[in-house]
């Protein structure tokens, strides 16, 4: 069988591209300048094909050069225009080193230099941008980005024996809506996450316990409550090793005040009255009519969600939180995005459901009271106070 033709469309030498590159990450323009939620996360120097899909199925190969990637989508190089609307596959190599083929639909198309044109590919699924280079630092471990704090409400558990930490993570959100307890050691911490909030920054070096032994035995006692790790070590292997007990993330001290609110807001509700310019929302996004007939499907999903998680039906969860993490956002509804893309992340590692049994029930609560806004007759502080309560 013959090898598809891929169709090299931009012809400049290495050190060409990576100054244009650079010059478009410094601009501050145009659709650069949006405030997004959303990390873009700069790609190291590779390239990769995009194949577009005809309507009759004929397809057609092309080298591009990608500039950068997030959980919902890609920008990429091309010398050539394209029409927005066309649906295309890209092939993209892995940390690994295989090669991954992620579906989507161009959404924009805009002339850069010369022939060069920078295609904007919105992903059918959610991915982790973290699977397709190696990342380095703090300023790589969440996608959030651009965070307001007082657009921030949820319950927040500091398990920490330092006054110092307390206060600074009470002042950086001091204009936000979370509610925060506290715990001085890990006893009283593992009691106090029984109470499933929704986020816990824990001290690795607590009087008791270490971070790890803390993070395995919430997870023995099935507490699915997300963990941040904060540690005085800058130690990959402590890191993975965290992580591989059950831990989010870790991050190290100092304390970056960027990074926690980075790390809040990826696990935390946003406000409901996040505005439409400060979203992962792409081109031509969703307009008031989508919006409500989104909303309406959101309390179908919750409904879903439900049968699925007492069938333990893995497969229907997974087509619902795909649904979620790919088209929450686009809507308007970046927070159910991001939980269900957490989700699905700890399904498709092997987790069980009941593993995320907590995480699922939460995010369909969240998805009905999401879908019923739209038409909410009581005032919204009344539903946040139930909410809460």
């Amino acid at each position: 069988m013959a090898q598809p033709e891929i169709k090299q469309t931009i012809r400049m030498q290495g050190k060409y591209v990576e100054t244009l590159l650079a010059e478009m990450n410094t601009q501050i323009s145009g659709v650069d300048s949006v405030q997004r939620i959303t990390k873009r996360w700069v790609m190291q120097a590779q390239k990769i094909v995009m194949t577009m899909v005809g309507e009759h199925g004929d397809r057609a190969h092309y080298v591009t050069i990608p500039r950068n990637i997030s959980t919902h989508g890609i920008s990429v190089l091309h010398g050539g225009f394209m029409h927005t609307g066309r649906k295309c596959i890209i092939s993209i190599r892995s940390v690994n080193g295989k090669a991954e083929s992620v579906s989507g639909e161009i959404v924009r198309c805009r002339h850069v230099r010369g022939g060069v044109h920078e295609i904007g590919i919105r992903f059918e699924n959610a991915v982790n941008p973290r699977e397709f280079f190696v990342d380095t630092g703090d300023d790589y471990l969440f996608d959030a980005e651009h965070v307001d704090a007082s657009e921030l409400n949820g319950r927040v558990l500091l398990v920490c024996d330092s006054d110092a930490d307390k206060k600074l993570i009470e002042h950086l959100f001091s204009e936000s809506e979370i509610q925060f307890t506290f715990a001085e050691d890990a006893a009283s911490g593992l009691e106090q996450l029984s109470a499933e909030p929704d986020l816990a920054f824990v001290d690795d070096a607590l009087k008791d316990m270490n971070g790890i032994e803390f993070v395995t035995e919430a997870r023995r006692r099935a507490l699915t409550t997300p963990v941040v790790l904060i540690s005085q070590q800058h130690d990959e292997e402590m890191r993975l090793a965290a992580i591989g007990a059950g831990a989010r993330e870790v991050v190290h001290r100092p304390i970056d005040p960027s990074v926690i609110l980075r790390a809040t807001a990826e696990f935390l509700m946003l406000s409901p009255m996040l505005g439409a310019g400060s979203t992962t929302q792409l081109d031509g996004s969703a307009d008031e009519d989508s919006r409500a007939l989104f909303a309406t499907e959101l309390i179908a999903i919750s409904e879903q969600i439900k049968a699925a998680l007492a069938e333990k039906d893995e497969s229907t969860l997974d087509t619902h939180l795909s649904r979620l993490s790919s088209a929450a956002g686009v809507y308007g509804y970046p927070d159910l995005s991001t939980r269900a893309s957490g989700i699905l992340d700890k399904i498709r590692n092997r987790a069980s459901v009941d593993a995320v049994r907590g995480q699922v029930e939460r995010l369909g609560e969240l998805c009905k009271i999401r879908g019923e806004e739209p038409r909410r007759t009581t005032p919204p502080e009344q539903d946040e106070a139930k909410d809460a309560a």
